[in-house]
């Protein structure tokens, strides 16, 4: 049904489906006006904001997870049994996953690891809103704001602004000019 489904939304046909044909419990809709592109969007997260999920990501990265990964909504609840089985709860805190459920290197052999609550539901949420819109199997990367600010040029000193407005006051000399006429 799964293989069916994602040849049906990349052909453009709207697809309804109980969500039990794909292991879910609520009914799920596939819209064949998402957007498609042939370069990796990238998922921006706040490490400031996220930061034991974008240490987490960067860290697993680091360790050979896959960086380059690949829209799978359909897969995601399984990808995510997958991965947290075995991998008791803790109170306060979830287990973040990566690569993240939502995508199709999730699942059975993810980096699994304990990150504050809302640090992890805050990033899922975040990642959630900034791969909508996209269509299956559209390939992304996760990048921390960290590593975004490390990948641009050095900052250079920037020019002074014109400003319409003088904030210190025009001096004049005293002494005119050497070979310019005075003005009255």
């Amino acid at each position: 049904m799964r293989k069916a489904l994602l040849a049906s939304m990349a052909a453009g046909v709207l697809v309804v489906a109980p969500a039990a044909d794909l292991g879910s419990a609520q009914t799920v809709a596939y819209a064949a006006s998402c957007e498609r592109q042939d370069r990796s969007v990238i998922v921006s997260l706040d490490e400031s904001r996220y930061p034991y999920t974008t240490d987490h990501t960067e860290d697993a990265i680091r360790a050979g997870e896959a960086a380059l990964l690949h829209i799978d909504r359909p897969g995601a609840d399984q990808n995510r049994e997958e991965s947290l089985r075995g991998i008791p709860t803790r109170s306060g805190y979830d287990r973040d996953e990566y690569p993240p459920a939502v995508s199709s290197e999730g699942g059975s052999g993810a980096d699994v690891r304990y990150v504050p609550s809302g640090d992890n539901r805050g990033a899922g949420a975040s990642m959630g809103s900034q791969l909508e819109g996209w269509c299956e199997d559209q390939p992304f990367r996760i990048k921390t704001s960290r590593e975004i600010r490390a990948a641009r040029p050095a900052e250079t000193t920037p020019l002074p602004r014109y400003s319409r407005t003088r904030s210190t006051p025009i001096v004049r000399p005293s002494a005119p000019l050497a070979g310019v006429k005075a003005i009255s």
